[in-house]
Protein backbone atom coordinates (compact mmCIF):
# COMPACT_ATOMS: atom_id res chain seq x y z
CA UNK A 1 0.00 0.00 0.00
CA UNK A 2 1.45 3.50 -0.48
CA UNK A 3 1.42 6.02 1.69
CA UNK A 4 -0.44 9.08 0.90
CA UNK A 5 2.34 11.84 1.20
CA UNK A 6 2.04 15.39 0.97
CA UNK A 7 2.34 17.70 -1.40
CA UNK A 8 5.93 19.04 -0.39
CA UNK A 9 7.00 15.24 0.78
CA UNK A 10 7.52 14.91 -3.03
CA UNK A 11 10.32 17.85 -3.03
CA UNK A 12 11.68 17.10 0.59
CA UNK A 13 12.45 13.51 -1.02
CA UNK A 14 14.01 14.61 -4.26
CA UNK A 15 16.50 16.97 -1.83
CA UNK A 16 17.05 13.63 0.01
CA UNK A 17 18.39 11.58 -3.54
CA UNK A 18 20.13 14.82 -4.24
CA UNK A 19 22.06 14.85 -0.91
CA UNK A 20 23.19 11.24 -0.83
CA UNK A 21 23.96 11.04 -4.12
CA UNK A 22 26.31 14.35 -4.10
CA UNK A 23 27.63 12.36 -0.42
CA UNK A 24 28.22 8.82 -2.61
CA UNK A 25 30.32 11.36 -4.58
CA UNK A 26 32.34 13.24 -2.23
CA UNK A 27 33.55 9.77 -0.65
CA UNK A 28 34.32 8.31 -3.94
CA UNK A 29 36.32 11.35 -4.26
CA UNK A 30 37.72 11.42 -0.95
CA UNK A 31 38.22 7.96 -1.36
CA UNK A 32 40.54 8.20 -4.10
CA UNK A 33 42.44 11.19 -2.95
CA UNK A 34 43.61 8.77 -0.14
CA UNK A 35 44.47 6.34 -2.33
CA UNK A 36 47.03 8.45 -4.26
CA UNK A 37 48.50 10.28 -1.56
CA UNK A 38 49.04 7.67 1.14
CA UNK A 39 52.02 5.59 1.04
CA UNK A 40 49.99 3.02 -0.82
CA UNK A 41 50.27 4.86 -4.20
CA UNK A 42 53.97 3.16 -4.70
CA UNK A 43 51.59 0.24 -5.40
CA UNK A 44 49.94 1.57 -8.43
CA UNK A 45 50.43 -0.45 -11.29
CA UNK A 46 52.09 1.87 -14.36
CA UNK A 47 51.13 0.80 -17.75
CA UNK A 48 51.60 2.12 -21.41
CA UNK A 49 48.16 3.76 -22.21
CA UNK A 50 46.69 5.70 -25.07
CA UNK A 51 45.14 8.71 -24.13
CA UNK A 52 43.12 9.00 -27.11
CA UNK A 53 40.73 6.03 -25.84
CA UNK A 54 40.41 7.61 -22.71
CA UNK A 55 39.85 10.54 -24.12
CA UNK A 56 37.21 9.56 -25.88
CA UNK A 57 35.48 7.16 -23.47
CA UNK A 58 35.01 10.37 -21.00
CA UNK A 59 34.07 12.12 -23.45
CA UNK A 60 31.54 9.87 -24.50
CA UNK A 61 30.14 9.63 -20.92
CA UNK A 62 29.68 13.00 -20.21
CA UNK A 63 28.65 14.38 -23.60
CA UNK A 64 24.85 14.20 -22.35
CA UNK A 65 25.84 16.08 -19.20
CA UNK A 66 27.60 18.91 -21.18
CA UNK A 67 24.54 19.13 -24.41
CA UNK A 68 22.61 19.50 -21.73
CA UNK A 69 24.16 22.88 -20.61
CA UNK A 70 24.93 23.69 -23.95
CA UNK A 71 28.18 22.77 -24.38
CA UNK A 72 29.74 20.78 -27.39
CA UNK A 73 32.71 18.57 -26.61
CA UNK A 74 35.75 17.56 -29.12
CA UNK A 75 38.87 15.74 -28.52
CA UNK A 76 41.42 17.63 -31.02
CA UNK A 77 44.87 16.80 -31.60
CA UNK A 78 46.68 13.39 -32.03
CA UNK A 79 49.45 11.66 -30.53
CA UNK A 80 51.00 8.50 -31.50
CA UNK A 81 52.89 8.23 -27.97
CA UNK A 82 51.43 5.83 -25.21
CA UNK A 83 51.78 7.78 -21.49
CA UNK A 84 53.04 5.48 -18.05
CA UNK A 85 50.18 5.33 -16.00
CA UNK A 86 47.29 4.11 -14.53
CA UNK A 87 43.85 4.18 -16.84
CA UNK A 88 41.56 4.29 -14.09
CA UNK A 89 43.25 7.19 -12.32
CA UNK A 90 43.90 8.99 -15.60
CA UNK A 91 40.41 8.63 -16.44
CA UNK A 92 39.06 9.74 -13.12
CA UNK A 93 41.21 12.93 -13.45
CA UNK A 94 39.99 13.56 -16.86
CA UNK A 95 36.63 13.68 -15.63
CA UNK A 96 37.36 16.44 -13.32
CA UNK A 97 38.33 18.26 -15.42
CA UNK A 98 35.83 18.43 -18.22
CA UNK A 99 33.34 18.31 -15.51
CA UNK A 100 34.76 21.61 -13.89
CA UNK A 101 34.79 22.89 -17.92
CA UNK A 102 31.30 22.23 -18.08
CA UNK A 103 30.55 23.57 -15.18
CA UNK A 104 32.19 26.77 -15.21
CA UNK A 105 32.06 27.21 -19.46
CA UNK A 106 28.63 28.88 -19.43
CA UNK A 107 26.46 29.32 -22.08
CA UNK A 108 26.65 28.29 -25.25
CA UNK A 109 30.22 26.90 -25.87
CA UNK A 110 32.56 24.45 -26.82
CA UNK A 111 34.96 22.36 -23.93
CA UNK A 112 38.03 20.98 -26.30
CA UNK A 113 39.83 18.24 -25.08
CA UNK A 114 43.42 18.20 -26.81
CA UNK A 115 46.08 15.74 -26.80
CA UNK A 116 49.68 17.02 -28.03
CA UNK A 117 53.42 15.08 -27.55
CA UNK A 118 55.28 17.22 -25.61
CA UNK A 119 58.13 16.63 -22.94
CA UNK A 120 58.97 16.36 -19.35
CA UNK A 121 61.80 17.40 -17.68
CA UNK A 122 63.41 17.15 -20.78
CA UNK A 123 61.98 13.80 -21.47
CA UNK A 124 59.58 12.53 -23.88
CA UNK A 125 55.68 12.90 -23.22
CA UNK A 126 51.96 12.74 -23.59
CA UNK A 127 49.72 15.67 -22.43
CA UNK A 128 46.04 15.58 -22.31
CA UNK A 129 44.25 19.78 -22.05
CA UNK A 130 40.92 20.23 -21.24
CA UNK A 131 40.21 24.05 -22.85
CA UNK A 132 37.08 26.05 -22.38
CA UNK A 133 35.71 29.21 -22.83
CA UNK A 134 34.51 30.02 -19.63
CA UNK A 135 35.32 33.46 -17.70
CA UNK A 136 38.93 31.68 -16.78
CA UNK A 137 40.33 31.79 -12.86
CA UNK A 138 40.92 35.00 -11.26
CA UNK A 139 44.74 35.74 -10.85
CA UNK A 140 44.11 35.89 -6.64
CA UNK A 141 42.47 32.28 -6.68
CA UNK A 142 45.39 30.80 -9.05
CA UNK A 143 47.71 29.62 -6.13
CA UNK A 144 44.78 28.18 -4.28
CA UNK A 145 42.53 25.91 -7.14
CA UNK A 146 44.43 22.85 -6.42
CA UNK A 147 43.65 23.16 -2.39
CA UNK A 148 41.22 20.40 -1.28
CA UNK A 149 37.75 21.54 -0.36
CA UNK A 150 38.57 24.97 -1.42
CA UNK A 151 35.55 26.51 -4.35
CA UNK A 152 34.74 29.61 -5.94
CA UNK A 153 33.09 30.87 -8.21
CA UNK A 154 29.43 28.76 -8.71
CA UNK A 155 28.21 26.22 -6.27
CA UNK A 156 28.21 22.64 -6.52
CA UNK A 157 30.93 20.12 -6.51
CA UNK A 158 32.83 19.41 -3.38
CA UNK A 159 35.94 21.12 -4.24
CA UNK A 160 38.32 18.38 -4.07
CA UNK A 161 38.14 17.72 -8.23
CA UNK A 162 41.56 19.67 -8.46
CA UNK A 163 42.97 18.18 -5.52
CA UNK A 164 42.37 14.95 -7.06
CA UNK A 165 43.56 16.41 -10.55
CA UNK A 166 46.63 17.07 -9.36
CA UNK A 167 47.28 14.07 -6.86
CA UNK A 168 46.81 11.84 -9.55
CA UNK A 169 49.24 13.52 -11.68
CA UNK A 170 51.74 13.13 -9.11
CA UNK A 171 51.29 10.15 -8.22
CA UNK A 172 51.74 8.61 -11.57
CA UNK A 173 55.16 11.06 -11.96
CA UNK A 174 53.32 13.43 -14.26
CA UNK A 175 52.23 17.15 -13.69
CA UNK A 176 49.54 19.83 -14.42
CA UNK A 177 49.27 23.14 -14.85
CA UNK A 178 46.55 25.91 -15.26
CA UNK A 179 46.52 28.60 -18.29
CA UNK A 180 44.64 31.57 -19.54
CA UNK A 181 43.34 30.87 -23.48
CA UNK A 182 42.51 33.53 -25.68
CA UNK A 183 40.09 35.59 -25.88
CA UNK A 184 39.27 33.86 -22.66
CA UNK A 185 38.64 30.87 -20.84
CA UNK A 186 41.00 28.43 -19.03
CA UNK A 187 43.05 25.32 -19.99
CA UNK A 188 44.43 22.59 -17.83
CA UNK A 189 46.80 20.49 -19.17
CA UNK A 190 48.08 17.41 -17.45
CA UNK A 191 51.62 15.66 -18.48
CA UNK A 192 52.66 12.24 -18.04
CA UNK A 193 55.78 10.82 -19.32
CA UNK A 194 55.44 8.48 -22.32
CA UNK A 195 55.62 4.78 -22.40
Amino acid sequence: ELLDLPKNAAGAVGAIQRNAERLTAMTEQLGILAAVTSDARVSIKREPIDLATIAARVCDRLRGLAEAAGIVLRVTGACERKAMGESGLIEHALENLIMNAVRHAGGTSLVRVDLAATELAGRPAVSIAVIDQGPGIASENRERIFEAFWKAGKPGGSGLGLAIVQSIAEALGGSVSVSDTDPAGTSFTLIFRAA
